[in-house]
């Protein structure tokens, strides 16, 4: 099979509004079921170069994230943030059938949680967050309300919500449709994830590696490796990196005389992880 490149500059949206959800999910599966596509890249356009925002392989046999068991990919960019979206390849259209389950790794944007239950300040456990949610409390979700992995996991006929991993009320059981692994505040630098002690990205991946081995020991090998690579993954990150690293501490500013030498360094560390 050939392999294309698909290239969008900055001007490329990730469509995270309520609204806009069901376009999103129509495109993953788009992707996620397109047989002639076996790789997938996004690149966003600077003045003088293009620069690699995000790369993933889409089509059989998947990409990592921090394990082998994950399904195809597709990428969408805004600015300094990459949205990253694994999905497994089946040509259902029934979305609870193509997707049994919703994983997340990231920052605030997506984080439903995980935060409360670690020692920082980078938390949204009072008023006025959550005064939109269902029983109007906070939750320690960065919103009013529901986050985007909320809809989306709603979307395809999962849970209405996406749980936090770290939150004792629940169990390995809970997480069988859905687990979320982010944090507020944290990048793809661990150094940025070290300016309010949150979970750094490289930890997001450690505990999802131990979800999977309570998934295997909960519903069999077979069972939660299906689950693993069939699921869809969703990755928030990296506006910390810049606003709350780069821009406000000298040390990376001297260690990368220019942005685009430390846009270089991020990009490195996102291929990696991804």
């Amino acid at each position: 099979m050939k392999k294309i490149k698909v290239e969008k500059d900055e001007e490329f949206i990730m469509l995270l509004e309520e609204d806009h959800i069901e376009q999103m999910i129509q495109e993953l599966l788009h992707y996620g079921s397109s047989n002639q596509f076996e790789g997938f890249h996004l690149q966003r356009r600077r003045q003088r170069s293009k620069r690699l925002l995000a790369a993933a392989e889409v089509g059989r046999g998947g990409s990592e994230v921090g394990s082998e068991d994950c399904g195809t990919v597709t990428t969408a960019a805004h600015g300094n943030r990459t949205a990253v979206a694994h999905i497994g390849n089946n040509n259902n259209n029934n979305y609870n059938k193509k997707v049994p389950a919703i994983i997340v790794f990231g920052d605030s944007s997506v984080d439903s949680g995980n935060n409360n239950f670690i020692p920082t300040i980078a938390r949204s456990n009072f008023e006025p967050y959550g005064r939109d949610f269902p029983d109007g409390n906070p939750t320690g979700r960065f919103s009013n309300g529901k986050i985007a992995p909320d809809f989306i996991s709603e979307a395809f006929g999962l849970r209405p919500t996406v749980p936090a991993y770290l939150d004792p009320s629940y169990t390995i059981s809970d997480f069988a449709n859905g687990v979320c692994f982010a944090s507020a505040g944290t990048g793809f630098d661990n150094a940025t994830s070290n300016v309010a002690g949150v979970i750094p990205l490289w930890k997001e991946v450690e505990y999802y590696k131990d979800y999977q081995k309570k998934s295997r020991a909960h519903v069999g090998e077979v069972k939660a490796n299906e689950i693993l690579k069939e699921a869809l993954y969703l990755v928030s990150i990296g506006t910390n990196d810049f606003l709350e690293n780069y821009y406000t501490f000298p040390q990376r500013r001297c260690q990368f005389k220019q942005v685009q030498e430390y846009e270089d360094f991020l990009i490195g560390l996102a291929e990696n992880f991804f």
